[in-house]
């Protein structure tokens, strides 16, 4: 894949220091960065303790990461060979698993077990029964929410909050909680933090009796004797640095050395969180990862289909089990994208979805992205089909479900959509295949777009009431005027907005 002007800037730029890198998946980032590496290994290793590191999150992307630098090697081999080029390859590519896993297996707790997950819910069972006695009336400390609790340590442990005030003044971002599996909030210095920060005492406290750690406690264990290494990297390439928690993430900080020529490059893929745990999601600030110099931010905006990682991603999941396979192709394929059109405010927002959780929405706002949850979007039923076109009989089956933000339709009750069959309103920008957002009322104002029930068949027209009487009028120059002329037609309601699938 050649690189565009955007991505020769980023691998050829001199400024060090830290910069971060963000793009969709299949935007080029990887190939990017890889090209970035190869230009840091002949222009930045100076001395012979110099070396670059590309770390990624899972194996699987390791592998891809691998794969791609060796074709891009082989392409490159002179294009940015200085005076300073070591032949020596001074590259390594690694897992943050692996590093994790070396420096724990180095360190004086590697005698240690790690606990199985069944037999953590076991223990903290046993630790929820025993802190219910000192907080009797709340409700969080029940056995049926044991999973909601497990899972809210491991973040706990995951962003190293080891303290009780720590951990009641932290922003609780990148949780979702499915109704009747745990509170959708645990506010801020409240007795349910407070609960559940001593509910992870007294589970770490068992775990240490029996000489056994979790693997967030192993990361820990990992990152205090990683910061006293004297080995360290001069540049570290994060890829997928999204899926870091936090722990992780300080545990590649400390990799990094402090030559005044070293480098760090965090390449994110907005669409790609996996990981429930992830430091860096929607929400959290740049400045919340804990570097004191500036930021250099670059982003991607062009989605290459046929791009080199794309392949090599696709490739690489012939050899891989069929759970990691999965989990790649609903990452890339279960994301849709489209266009919502208000009609009342004519204002137009870009905004994505989840396939698997429709109710998974982003709202696209120039530079940045926002994430809504539940409780602020509305569900709207999608009804198939209005014609927008000749009159077509109403299918009353609700064929699909959408959820948008409340504010695109404040002061608007009682909306449902249909989705459009026709062109006739094509000049209105209602197209073929659109789904239109329905103000359910039985009344409508002149030049309004209206749903139309015509003895049982529906249509959408804009309402013309003149002198002639009324009439239907279509936005398409081969369609002609409906005629209201008799009581079998009733206005179901007015479009308040438009919604137009992208891809």
């Amino acid at each position: 894949m050649k690189l565009d002007a955007v991505q020769r800037r980023i691998v050829l730029n001199k400024q060090l220091g830290c910069s971060l890198l963000k793009g969709k998946v299949s935007s080029g980032k990887t190939t990017a960065a890889i090209h970035r590496a190869i230009y840091l290994k002949n222009q930045y290793c100076l001395f012979e303790d110099d070396t670059v590191l590309i770390v990624s999150d899972k194996d699987i992307n390791v592998d891809i990461a691998r794969k791609i630098y060796d074709k891009v090697e082989e392409n490159n081999k002179l294009e940015y060979i200085t005076l300073f080029t070591n032949h020596e390859d001074k590259l390594t590519f690694c897992s943050i698993e692996n590093i994790i896993c070396k420096y724990f297996n180095n360190s004086e707790k590697n005698k240690y077990t790690i606990i199985k997950e069944e037999d953590k819910i076991i223990t903290i069972n046993k630790c929820i029964k025993t802190i219910k006695e000192r907080y009797k009336n709340l409700k969080i400390l029940d056995l049926k929410y044991s999973r909601f609790l497990t899972d809210e340590i491991k973040w706990i442990k995951c962003c190293n909050y080891n303290t009780i005030d720590a951990y009641q003044s932290a922003d609780r971002t990148g949780r979702k909680v499915k109704k009747g599996e745990g509170p959708l909030r645990l506010l801020k210095n409240s007795k349910s933090r407070e609960a559940i920060f001593n509910l992870m005492l007294s589970y770490n406290k068992i775990l240490e009796e029996n000489h056994l750690v979790d693997s967030e406690e192993r990361d820990l264990i990992a990152l205090d004797y990683i910061k006293n290494l004297n080995n360290k990297v001069t540049h570290i390439i994060v890829d997928e640095f999204q899926n870091f928690t936090k722990v992780q993430f300080e545990i590649v900080k400390a990799l990094l050395n402090n030559k005044d020529y070293g480098s760090m490059l965090l390449v994110n893929s907005q669409d790609n969180n996996t990981n429930p745990n992830g430091w860096f999601v929607k929400g959290r600030k740049l400045n919340s990862i804990g570097i004191d110099t500036k930021i250099k931010t670059y982003s991607l905006k062009n989605t290459y289909t046929d791009s080199l990682e794309l392949k090599e991603k696709v490739n690489n999941l012939e050899r891989v089990n069929t759970e990691e396979k999965n989990n790649y192709y609903e990452s890339v394929l279960s994301i849709e994208t489209f266009e919502y059109h208000d009609i009342r405010h004519n204002r137009k927002y870009d905004f994505v979805r989840d396939i698997n959780d429709i109710s998974d929405v982003i709202v696209k706002n120039e530079d940045r992205e926002d994430e809504y949850t539940k409780d602020e979007l509305k569900e709207l039923v999608v009804y198939n089909d209005i014609a927008a076109g000749e009159p077509i009989l109403i299918n009353p089956d609700i064929e699909d479900k959408f959820y948008i933000p409340k504010f695109w339709l404040k002061g608007v009750n009682d909306c449902f959509i249909l989705k459009v069959k026709g062109d006739s309103m094509i000049n209105v920008n209602i197209e073929d295949n659109d789904y239109v957002v329905i103000r359910k009322q039985y009344a409508a104002q002149n030049n309004d777009i209206v749903a139309v029930d015509i003895d049982g068949s529906a249509t959408l027209k804009r309402l013309s009431i003149g002198k002639g009487g009324i009439k239907l009028m279509p936005e398409n120059s081969k369609y002609n005027p409906i005629p209201i002329t008799d009581e079998g037609t009733n206005i179901i309601g007015i479009a308040v907005g438009i919604i137009k699938y992208k891809h």
